[in-house]
């Protein structure tokens, strides 16, 4: 009977409020209110919505899932109820940003809207400590497939103390540990996880990227307004630990993200009417976009993993710097020893601070059981660092570093012309989501690529042949750029999919998987790296290659600059059918950057046929 006569009024305040001009109805249909119960286009719901949200409890109305109307008008009728027992359960404590809204729409009403004490929230978050919220960008870590085109997060930035006690909402596919690589993509892809958002620190975030996966993380500072801020805070608590359902090209970290971010009226993250969404697109938007004629980022910081570090205080050093460091890390001599105490102050600052990043980049490889280990060389560094004099204060030079906004679009297609056994042809490449090597990468390893989807078709002799698809292609280098124990430079590369299996052959299309292990390493540091690779492949059945081939190869890549790069490779194939001659494979392609979003690339491959192409490629 209370129920039914608080919603009553609820309907009665609709009905007399100034603010809203028709009826529930009216109000519910709103945009504002859609996203809030993330409602979506469904042809068979009454209501053409249905909420991607398939948690009973995100809804206050048994038919709330697919009816906004009946949702509203049961939230409104929970919001005036009186709070009795534990506050955490009172709609206004579960549903705060709901809330908020409503009291925007209904200032006369304020109230009977008020708000209550929600201790589960405090606890969470204290709101009057949050100045700003960011989006942070984890770049690609190839262990991990949910992780291949990097990972989103939301990060609420405290005024005062380190970022490293800030809260953070991690979105993802839940409950994957027990399974495969190969059963993550094909469970990702067709929708066989649920996923959702879950409150973590961002110390921990810190720790597992930076230093346990060596990603280095991007912060992207948003210009928001204090009540904007808290609206999505708000949100984000309504929808921890509510059940997605997790796709990985389209319903993924990047879009949930962006789908938050977009509660603020007028603002446009997610990129429309697209079959996927990576997080480079998102940090594309994110950059390009204004607020209230102003732009919406107005800060972007980096912070490098223990990898990164490492890299860069080697790379400062000097020759008789590095000689005492590869001792070291050798253990040919003590970094507490007399040959390390007989440098400059300086030059024993440098010594030391690097050996502690080695060894504790060395030690997050070395495990027992699920447990890390500190090697005695880490102790005893530490030990000797603490020896020295406090150090004046001096700015450290960091490498220069394009963000990932400023990478180049993440979909390119290709329009060539060229020759393929001696007869003109001309060719269209499609990559709808893809970085390689030769590409301005921003947050990426230049030494890395990855495409899904890569599709050329080749017109010849006025047939349209297809000349390679791979639904999948990872090329996953870490190059060593120390040289030092434990810096192995080991790779892989996988690509599942097709190809021709000659050059220019004609009704040869086979489908194809083909896997290397690889041990790369800067030649010339930024400028030449190089790589040697052992594997092979498995396809059908075929005269040329029979069932496969063996290989080892090497490869050379070359980026002067982010306008120019040139990659060549040479491999010696060896079919299944051993009475079948092995072949050398070659294969060479230039880049150069017309304009931001338009290249020119010249490429050329060879094996019993051969092929050369110019294209003019755009990105998108």
């Amino acid at each position: 009977m209370i129920r039914n006569s608080l919603f009553g009024l609820a309907c009665l305040l609709l009905a007399c409020s100034p603010a809203c001009s028709s009826d529930i109805s009216g109000l519910a249909n709103t945009d504002a209110w859609r996203k809030l119960l993330h409602y979506e286009s469904f042809a068979l719901a009454p209501s053409k919505y249905r909420s991607a949200i398939h948690s009973k409890e995100f809804f206050l109305s048994p038919s709330g899932a697919t009816d906004p109307a009946a949702e509203l008008s049961a939230t409104l009728a929970a919001m005036l109820e009186a709070p009795e027992g534990e506050h955490d359960q009172h709609a206004k404590c579960r549903f705060p940003a709901r809330l908020l809204w409503l009291r925007e729409k209904f200032p006369e009403h304020r109230d009977l809207l008020g708000t209550i004490e929600c201790p589960g929230f405090n606890k969470w978050i204290n709101l009057d400590d949050i100045g700003s919220i960011s989006v942070v960008f984890a770049n690609g870590y190839f262990d991990n497939p949910a992780s291949y085109y990097g990972h989103l997060f939301l990060k609420f930035n405290n005024k005062q103390g380190s970022h490293l006690t800030d809260q953070t909402a991690n979105y993802g596919a839940v409950d994957t540990s027990n399974d495969d690589p190969v059963s993550y993509i094909l469970k990702g892809v067709s929708g066989g996880y649920e996923g959702g958002f879950s409150p973590i620190d961002f110390f921990f975030h810190d720790g597992n990227y930076s230093d346990n996966e060596f990603r280095d993380l991007w912060e992207y500072r948003l210009n928001l307004t204090e009540s904007e801020t808290r609206y999505i805070v708000f949100h984000v608590w309504e929808v921890f630990q509510k059940k997605f359902t997790y796709y990985f090209f389209h319903d993924n970290c990047a879009y949930r993200v962006g789908e938050m971010l977009e509660l603020v009226d007028e603002l446009k993250v997610n990129p429309q009417n697209r079959p996927w969404i990576i997080p480079q697109a998102i940090l594309h938007n994110l950059s390009e976009a204004s607020l209230r004629d102003s732009r919406l980022v107005n800060a972007i910081a980096f912070h490098p993993s223990r990898q990164t570090k490492l890299y860069e205080k080697y790379a400062r050093l000097s020759a008789i710097q590095r000689a005492v460091v590869r001792d070291v890390a050798h253990r040919n001599i003590h970094v507490d020893g007399p040959e390390v105490q007989k440098l400059t102050l300086q030059d024993q600052y440098a010594v030391i601070d690097t050996v502690i990043d080695y060894e504790t980049f060395v030690d997050k490889r070395r495990k027992v059981g699920s447990e890390q280990r500190q090697s005695q060389e880490y102790v005893e560094a530490i030990k000797a660092r603490l020896s020295l004099p406090p150090e004046p204060s001096r700015v450290a030079h960091a490498a220069e570093r394009s963000a990932p906004s400023e990478a180049n679009l993440p979909s390119w297609i290709q329009l060539g012309t060229g020759i393929t056994n001696h007869q003109p042809a001309n060719v269209l490449r499609i990559r709808p989501a893809h970085y390689d090597v030769l590409d301005v990468g921003g947050a990426q390893a230049k030494s890395s690529a990855l495409s899904m989807g890569d599709l050329t078709m080749e017109m010849r002799q006025d047939a349209l042949k297809p000349i390679r698809l791979w639904l999948i292609s990872i090329d996953s280098a870490n190059p060593s750029s120390t040289g030092l124990p434990g810096d192995r430079g080991v790779g892989w590369r996988l690509k599942i999919g097709g190809e021709e299996d000659r050059v220019g052959c004609n009704h040869c299309f086979v489908a194809r998987a083909q896997g290397d292990y690889s041990i790369s390493r800067w030649i010339m540091p930024s400028a030449l790296f190089g790589s040697m690779y052992v594997g092979g492949a498995i396809q059908q059945k075929t005269d040329y290659n029979h069932f496969g081939f063996g290989r080892i190869g090497g490869a050379l890549l070359s980026r002067p600059s982010a306008d120019i790069g040139l990659r060549a490779n040479v491999e010696y194939r060896y079919p299944t059918d051993v009475h079948r001659r092995g072949y050398s494979y070659r294969s060479i392609e230039g880049r150069y950057a017309i304009a931001k979003d338009v290249d020119l690339r010249v490429s050329g491959e060879r094996d019993y046929g051969s092929r050369i192409t110019i294209g003019v490629g755009f990105y998108w």
